[in-house]
């Protein structure tokens, strides 16, 4: 499933994610990023997947830029989703131990490029948080699960929430 955010949507995940950042930066939640781009991107990159997801199942996304860390993003049929952007390609992304923790019901992941999102599809927790995907990950201050995408579920058809 393919989303194309329009410039005013794309503004306001730019918008979104400088105000995320500078709450949790002055209230001392600490970044835990993955990727080689800086703090602000990978946030703005994952509001746009979080909108797009939201928009194409026409459902509201949590837009509060409150001081914290996790949590979920949004509620589809009744379950708390995590959502998830990586670069187009990418086919095996980490995700790390503490996500575990967390009382997330969905984890979904899209593929970002600006303003383009393909939503890939979904996992369980049950599917990821396994002994055998547990391990070192580029980075090297804590524990991940490895997750390969090509074993992602997918949406059937285009269920609304």
């Amino acid at each position: 499933m393919k989303v194309e955010l329009k410039p005013s949507e794309y503004a306001m995940c730019c918008y979104l994610s400088a105000m995320r950042t500078l709450v949790n930066t002055k209230s001392g939640v600490s970044d835990k990023k993955m990727g080689a781009d800086d703090g602000y991107k990978i946030g703005v990159d994952g509001l746009v997947a979080e909108i797009a997801f939201c928009k194409h199942f026409n459902i509201f996304p949590d837009l509060s830029f409150d001081p914290r860390g996790g949590g979920h993003d949004c509620i589809f049929h009744n379950r708390k989703v995590d959502i998830k952007s990586t670069k187009p390609g990418r086919t095996t992304v980490y995700l790390p131990e503490r996500k575990k923790h967390n009382k997330i019901d969905m984890y979904v992941w899209c593929y970002v490029d600006f303003r383009s999102v393909e939503i890939l599809g979904y996992f369980f927790p049950s599917d990821l948080f396994k002994d055998e995907n547990l391990g070192q990950s580029p980075r090297p201050d804590e524990l991940h699960y490895k997750v390969n995408l090509q074993n992602i579920r997918k949406f059937k058809g285009e269920e609304r929430g």
